[in-house]
């Protein structure tokens, strides 16, 4: 670990109870405020926090190369999602209860689709 002047610890570097290795850096008040983390499965996670230590950013490559971005609200759930899946782009937008509501995607062939969802999951409008 490493310390501040007055001995708050501000950089630890050790593994997770379930073994992977953790970098964890917080602010000079001792507050949790970036992590990073290598997962047993092989996918690597960026995670930034708010002054409450609540996760709201994430940055992500899974063990089969797909990188990720995640927005989280207050009560860390995930509102905004960006992925590239397959070669191909998408955005999502989700509620407060964790719905997709909103999602814009490329395909491979480079041709745009956009979907609107209500609130039980049926598409309200979708083009193409």
């Amino acid at each position: 670990a490493l310390c501040d002047k007055e001995g708050q610890v501000l950089v630890s570097l050790g593994m997770t109870a379930e073994g992977p290795p953790d970098l964890v850096l917080a602010d000079k008040s001792g507050q949790v405020r970036a992590s990073l983390t290598v997962a047993e499965s092989g996918s690597a996670q960026l995670r930034l926090h708010d002054r409450q230590g609540k996760s709201r950013a994430g940055l992500a490559v899974g063990a089969d190369g797909t990188p990720s971005l995640v927005l989280a609200d207050a009560v860390e759930k995930t509102r905004v999602g960006l992925a590239i899946v397959d070669d191909a782009p998408s955005l999502w937008l989700t509620d407060g209860d964790g719905k997709i509501r909103a999602d814009l995607m490329l395909l491979r062939d480079g041709s745009p689709r956009v979907s609107l969802m209500g609130r039980d999951g049926n598409h309200l409008w979708r083009a193409p």
